[in-house]
């Protein structure tokens, strides 16, 4: 079955499953879009983050550090694995390689500092020096980046244009790291 075409994914996905005349047709969510359980959840990570950040001690933010960064990962990999058990050529949808790759590089890059060993981590520290504050932000961040991507083109005529977003984020963070190897280069 083919829905849409190129330009034009539905929302929703309607079935005639023999339903006899009068009776509601049985719909089903398109598994490639953002479901809106994602979203929610998503605006409560962010809700959840910035408010203990408040009141939390200089001690306990690697703990929320490594629970927002597993929690994300938590949110967006069920959203893939989604994606592949209704369609297995899904692997090749961006939306896809977008939910995987934030939970490896943002999700579970993040968390892997705080298991790695003192050795490991200096060496890490040393390409970059950071403070538990910065991952805290860094973890709002993106979680902040993800819900925007997820929600400007929901039910709404602009759907298909997430990929605009998309590149932008990937030319930002190209940028970034090129800026990062310079100042590395040049020091």
């Amino acid at each position: 079955m083919t829905f849409g075409t190129a330009n034009h994914v539905p929302l929703t996905v309607v079935r005639h499953r023999g339903a006899p005349p009068g009776e509601q047709p049985v719909r089903q969510s398109n598994p490639i879009l953002p479901q809106p359980r994602e979203l929610i959840a998503l605006t409560a990570l962010l809700v959840l983050l910035i408010t203990l950040s408040e009141g939390l001690s200089p001690a306990g933010l690697p703990m929320l550090n490594a629970f927002g960064a597993l929690a994300l990962a938590g949110i967006l990999c069920p959203g893939a694995w989604r994606m592949v058990r209704a369609e297995s050529r899904n692997i090749w949808n961006v939306l896809f390689w977008l939910r995987i790759s934030i939970a490896v590089y943002f999700a579970f890059g993040t968390a892997a500092i705080y298991l790695m060993n003192d050795t490991t981590r200096l060496f890490v520290e040393n390409l970059y020096f950071f403070t538990e504050p910065e991952v805290l932000k860094y973890i709002i961040i993106t979680t902040l980046g993800i819900v925007q991507i997820y929600s400007a083109t929901l039910d709404t005529v602009w759907r298909n244009a997430w990929w605009k977003q998309f590149v932008w984020l990937i030319a930002g963070l190209v940028l970034t790291i090129a800026g990062m190897f310079a100042a590395l280069l040049f020091s």
